[in-house]
């Protein structure tokens, strides 16, 4: 909930700009994190990566005003906003990358 909270504020404030990219790097670098907080530390079912795909797909397809899903897989691509498993992926690694290097540290 706080995803579309966060994703609504961002995309009226930023719909002036006129510029799609603009809102896609904010995306990306702002409320992915928020959406993905904590998901390396712990172990996401698929349901729940599927609800944060859902989540990305409709922010992608609402900034760029489209209904089909080919589109916005296509869309997102091109983008870097990759499928979220691949992200729980990435970040489940550099979590257990440092959680080691620590522990090896002391």
């Amino acid at each position: 909930m706080k995803f579309y909270t966060a994703f609504n504020a961002l995309y009226y404030r930023s719909r002036c700009s006129n510029s799609e990219l603009v809102t896609v790097e904010l995306l990306k670098s702002d409320r992915l994190s928020l959406l993905l907080y904590a998901v390396g530390s712990s172990a996401p079912s698929k349901k729940v990566i599927s609800m944060l795909n859902k989540c990305v797909d409709d922010g992608v397809s609402k900034i760029f005003r489209m209904s089909s899903s080919d589109n916005c897989a296509f869309i997102r691509t091109c983008l870097g906003l990759y499928h979220i498993e691949d992200f729980v992926r990435n970040r489940t690694a550099k979590f257990m990358y440092n959680l080691c290097d620590e522990t090896v540290s002391k």
